[in-house]
């Protein structure tokens, strides 16, 4: 019995031929079962992590990163307190831990209060 067919939204055209050793084809394979995953979700997967850390990604990677971004419905964000009692959110963006209140520019006793997500327009 044939697969169904994917909807026009689902289907990728876009094709890439990649050729490898016997050892990096095991490797993928070796992946690829312990994930429960098809050999080609785990490349697409790899190829995406990879260009998301890209320090000084191409401008056609980074404005669909934004402009992916700005379509999302809800927003991971971490929550922090300084301590003069000032609170602020930091969105999943930012590499790391804020080194400082933006409130009042404080660099001591900045803790982390809360993490998750968030709906946007509420």
């Amino acid at each position: 019995m044939p697969r169904p067919k994917k909807s026009d939204s689902e289907r990728r055209d876009n094709r890439l031929t990649v050729y490898l050793s016997d050892d990096e084809q095991n490797a993928l394979r070796d992946v690829a079962e312990t994930q429960e995953r098809s050999m080609t979700q785990v490349v697409t997967e790899a190829l995406r992590d990879w260009t998301l850390r890209l320090v000084d990604p191409p401008e056609s990677l980074r404005k669909a990163r934004y402009e992916k971004i700005l379509e999302e419905q809800s927003l991971m964000v971490r929550g922090y307190v300084c301590e003069r009692g000032h609170t602020f959110w930091v969105d999943w963006t930012e590499p790391m831990d804020p080194r400082r209140c933006p409130m009042c520019g404080t660099e001591h006793g900045i803790k982390k209060t809360w993490g998750g997500t968030v709906k946007r327009g509420i």
